[in-house]
């Protein structure tokens, strides 16, 4: 996996000692949780040993219950960095509301990934899930960034 330049504006070397990177990962099942858990690891490891990144998760599913869903809203709204892991295909109506409701302009700078998974069987993206997750970034004065990849059970 390569590093997605610009996810981060300065370099790890102007930055202290034990700097420390917010992110949430939005994911919709255990094969796209751990391919956002593995690009976290490696922005962890292109930033350098002065760097941490403290990681939440939360499921699509999770989304549907009020208290995991009101966490995921006040780590969203602390994070440096939301990673949305999902298929090309429209959101779910709960993680469409919850993002929605939840991803709005704030004053810090944030970065918005969407790491979308296409399947063999589509010929090409459909751009359902990154064209909106792009819209939402752009209306809440978010950087975008998005990678498109096969997983390897290509389901």
């Amino acid at each position: 996996m390569q590093y997605m330049p610009g996810i981060l504006e300065a370099g790890s070397a102007e930055h202290e000692v034990d700097s420390c990177l917010n992110a949430l990962i939005i994911y919709e099942d255990v094969v796209t949780g751990k391919r956002a858990k593995e690009t976290c690891d490696v922005v962890r490891g292109q930033l350098g040993p002065s760097w941490n990144i403290e990681i939440e998760m939360s499921s699509f599913k999770s989304l549907r219950h009020p208290r995991a869903r009101n966490l995921a809203t006040a780590t969203a709204r602390s994070a440096s960095l939301v990673i949305f892991s999902c298929y090309d295909r429209l959101l779910p109506v709960e993680v469409f509301n919850w993002t929605e409701w939840c991803l709005v302009p704030s004053e810090q700078p944030k970065s918005l990934v969407a790491l979308v998974a296409v399947t063999d069987r589509q010929t090409r993206p459909s751009c359902g899930a990154e064209k909106y997750l792009s819209a939402v970034a752009q209306r809440s004065g978010m950087k975008f960034f998005s990678h498109f990849y096969t997983p390897l059970n290509g389901t």
